[in-house]
C-alpha cells in the first residue's frame, strides 16, 4: 500500500493520487509511507528508492512522479532518466471499433504508471461536427462533451490528449456518402482541394478539436494521398503536378489552424515521396530535395512514421534527416502491432521496438509515439497490447534489453493485473514457416478464421495445395500458444485470455480440417467425408460459436457497439460456410450431386497464390462489397 499525506506531498500530485487511489493500493494517510521530491532539472528523472517499509519517489515531472509510482508499486527501485519529453500512443478510433470512455480512461491510468505523457486519439471522421449529421454517422463518434472529458481526465493524470485526424486523404468512411463525395470528394479516399465546401468542413474539424482540448498542437494527417487530384479534381480543372496542390493546401490548412492559436503537425512521408522518383518513403540515404524542403510551410512539424524496420542504420538516417528538417527536433510514431491482428504480435514488435529504441536513445529522440492501427476492422483485442506497452516503456527509460522481460513481468502484474508472459506467449503464433528451399510463408491468424471452408483462398496461399506440412507446423504452434495461455494463474478472470485461448483451439482445428477436408475429397474417401460433416463440422463450429461469444463480450465491454456489426456478420458467414460444407458433403455421399464444385477448383491451383490474408481478399474469390 501506497501512503501519501497532504503535508509532505506536492499540490500538483493530489489529483492524480486520488484518482489513482480508485483503482490501486494508494490512499492518503496521516501516517504516509512516501515521500514525493521533486528536483529542478533539465533532465527528465524517475527515481524509487525503498528503506524498509518506506518510499521515496523523485521526479522532475508529473510524468516521472508518475512512473515512479508505478514503480513502487511493482516493488521495484529505480534511478531512471529518458530523453522522450513526450512518450505515449495513437489509438486508432477509425477502423470500426471507437473505445468508450471508461476503457480510454483506464488506459491513461495505465500508461500514465508506465511514465507516458501523451495520447492521440485517431479519428478520421469519428468525431462529432455540428450540422454534419453524416460526419461518422453511425460510427461511434465521440460527442464534443465526451472529448473535453477525456482531457480534463488525462490533464490531471500529467497527459497530454492530442487530436489526430485527417484533412487530406484517409476519408473514405466520410466519403462513401454521397452527401460528400458530390461537395468536397476528389478520389474515394482523398477530398477535392479546389472547392470551398471542403475548407469550410475542414474549419469545422480544426475548430471542434480547437476548443475540445487544451493542448495547442493538433495533428492533422495528409499521409498517404498518392491520388491527390487525380479524380474529380482532374476531370474539371485539369493535371495540376500533386505536388503543387499538396502544398498549396497544407498552406491553407495551416493557416485555418494558426487562426486558433494551433501549432499544426503532419506525417512527413509525403515530402519525402515527391522528392524521389520511385515515391519511396523509407531508405538509408533519405533525401528532401532543397526545392520541396523550401516549400514546407513554416510552422508545420513533420513526424516520421516508421513501424517496420528491423535495421538500427535505417532509423538513423531517418531521424538524422527528419532533425535537420524540423530544425534539431524530431517525432517518431513506431508501432505496437495491433493492425490485422486478433491478438498483438509480441514477436513482432520485439523484432522492431528494439532497434527502433536503440536509434532514438542515439539520435536524442524527444517525441516517441507507438500506434495502435486497426486495419482490416479494428478486431484486435486490444489488452494484448498492454504487456507491449509496458516493454516498450521500460526500454525507452532506459531498462536494458537484457532485463526487460523481468522488468516489464513484474510492471504488467502491478498496473495492468496482467499475466506478462502468458499474454507476450500469445502474441507469437505468426512464426514464419520454412518449407522446400529457400521458400517461407508467413501464417496470419485473421486468414485462417475467415478463410471460407470450402473455396479455401488463404488456406491455398499458405500451402498451394500441396505443402500441407505448413498447417501442421502452424497448428501445433497455435495449439502450443493456447496451452500456455490456459496455463496462466490469471485464466478464469481475464476475459482476454480467454478469448485468445477459444480462437487458437479454433484456427488449430480448423487447420487440421481443411487439410482432412482436402484428402478425404481427393481420395473420394466418403467414410472420412462423413466423419468430417457429421463430427468435425459440428464441433468446429462449436469452437466457432465460443470464440464468437467471447469476442462480443470483450468488443461491447471496451468499446462503443458500432463497428462490431461488421465482426458479427463475418463470423456468422463463416458459420454459415461451415454449414454449407457439411451439406455439400452429405449430398455427395447421397448421390445427389457429383462432385463439389469449390473443391474441384481448388485441386485445379498448385502453387500459393501470395497475395494477402485480409477479408476482402480471403473471404471470397467475388469482389466483397
Amino acid at each position: 500500500m501506497i501512503k501519501w499525506n497532504k503535508n509532505n506531498t506536492p499540490a500538483e500530485l493530489y489529483p492524480m493520487l486520488a484518482e489513482l487511489g480508485k483503482y490501486y493500493p494508494i490512499a492518503e494517510a496521516t501516517e504516509p509511507n512516501t515521500t514525493f521530491i521533486k528536483e529542478n532539472s533539465d533532465a527528465i528523472i524517475s527515481k524509487a528508492k525503498k528503506n524498509g517499509d518506506n518510499w521515496t519517489i523523485t521526479y522532475t515531472t508529473l510524468t516521472t512522479a508518475a512512473r515512479g509510482l508505478g514503480s513502487a508499486l511493482s516493488g521495484i527501485e529505480t534511478d531512471e532518466k529518458t530523453s522522450f519529453k513526450n512518450l505515449g500512443v495513437m489509438l486508432d478510433c477509425s477502423r470500426n471499433k471507437v473505445f468508450n470512455i471508461d476503457y480510454v480512461k483506464s488506459w491513461m491510468r495505465q500508461m500514465a504508471l508506465m511514465g507516458n505523457n501523451l495520447v492521440m486519439l485517431y479519428t478520421e471522421d469519428t468525431y462529432e461536427i455540428e450540422g454534419e449529421q453524416f460526419f461518422g454517422y453511425m460510427r461511434g463518434r465521440f460527442t464534443f462533451d465526451e472529448v473535453r472529458e477525456l482531457d480534463d481526465y488525462a490533464f490531471n493524470l500529467g497527459i497530454e490528449l492530442r487530436a489526430c485526424f485527417q484533412t487530406l486523404g484517409h476519408l473514405e468512411q466520410a466519403l462513401h456518402w454521397p452527401h460528400y463525395a458530390g461537395s468536397v470528394g476528389d478520389t474515394g479516399s482523398v477530398i477535392n482541394v479546389s472547392k470551398t465546401e471542403t475548407y469550410d468542413l475542414i474549419a469545422k474539424m480544426v475548430d471542434f478539436w480547437s476548443k475540445a482540448l487544451r493542448t495547442r498542437k493538433i495533428h492533422i494527417g495528409m499521409d498517404e494521398t498518392m491520388d491527390l487530384g487525380r479524380g474529380r479534381f482532374m476531370t474539371v480543372n485539369g493535371y495540376t503536378p500533386p505536388f503543387k496542390l499538396f502544398c498549396e493546401h497544407l498552406a491553407k490548412v495551416r493557416d485555418l489552424c494558426v487562426e486558433k492559436g494551433l501549432s499544426p503537425e503532419i506525417w512527413s512521408d509525403m515530402f519525402y515521396r515527391f522528392s524521389n522518383t520511385q515515391h519511396e518513403y523509407y531508405s538509408e540515404t533519405p533525401e528532401i530535395k532543397d526545392e520541396i524542403k523550401a516549400v514546407i510551410p513554416d510552422g508545420v512539424k513533420l513526424w516520421y512514421w516508421d513501424y517496420y524496420h528491423t535495421d538500427e542504420k535505417l532509423y538513423n538516417a531517418m531521424l538524422k534527416s527528419h532533425l535537420e528538417v524540423n530544425n534539431g527536433n524530431v517525432s517518431l510514431a513506431a508501432g505496437i502491432w495491433t493492425w490485422g491482428k486478433l491478438w498483438c504480435d509480441s514477436r513482432k514488435n520485439r523484432e522492431v521496438i528494439c532497434p527502433m529504441m536503440r536509434s532514438c536513445h542515439t539520435m536524442g529522440v524527444d517525441e516517441l509515439m507507438f500506434t495502435m492501427w486497426g486495419d482490416d476492422g479494428g478486431y484486435c483485442i486490444y489488452d494484448s497490447a498492454l504487456p507491449n506497452l509496458v516493454f516498450a516503456s521500460d526500454l525507452a527509460y532506459g531498462v536494458s534489453e537484457a532485463a526487460v522481460d523481468e522488468s516489464a513481468s513484474i510492471r504488467t502484474e502491478a498496473i495492468c493485473g496482467m499475466d506478462y508472459n502468458a499474454t507476450m506467449a500469445g502474441g507469437e503464433t505468426e512464426k514464419d514457416i520454412k518449407f522446400g528451399e529457400n521458400q517461407t510463408v508467413y501464417p496470419r491468424n485473421p486468414g485462417v478464421l475467415w478463410d471460407d471452408p470450402l473455396q479455401g483462398l488463404y488456406i491455398t496461399s499458405l500451402t498451394g495445395n500441396k505443402n500441407f506440412d505448413i498447417l501442421t507446423e502452424y497448428s501445433k504452434n497455435l495449439t502450443e500458444a493456447a496451452d500456455k495461455v490456459k496455463s496462466s494463474p490469471k485464466f478464469e478472470t481475464a476475459l482476454a485470455l480467454q478469448v485468445v485461448e477459444a480462437l487458437y483451439r479454433l484456427l488449430a482445428e480448423k487447420l487440421e480440417f481443411s487439410k482432412n477436408l482436402i484428402f478425404a475429397y481427393k481420395a473420394k474417401d466418403m467414410a472420412a467425408l462423413k466423419q468430417i460433416a457429421e463430427e468435425a463440422i459440428p464441433e468446429l463450429i462449436a469452437k466457432h460459436d465460443k470464440f464468437a461469444e467471447l469476442c462480443r463480450e470483450d468488443w461491447l465491454k471496451n468499446c462503443k457497439p458500432f463497428g462490431f456489426e461488421v465482426i458479427q456478420l463475418r463470423n456468422a458467414g463463416v458459420r454459415a460456410r461451415y454449414e454449407e460444407t457439411a451439406r455439400l458433403i452429405k449430398s455427395l455421399i447421397a448421390g445427389e450431386i457429383s462432385a463439389i464444385a469449390e473443391l474441384d477448383h481448388r485441386d485445379a491451383v498448385s502453387t500459393s497464390f501470395g497475395f494477402g490474408w485480409n477479408y476482402r481478399q480471403i473471404a471470397s474469390a467475388t469482389v466483397i462489397r
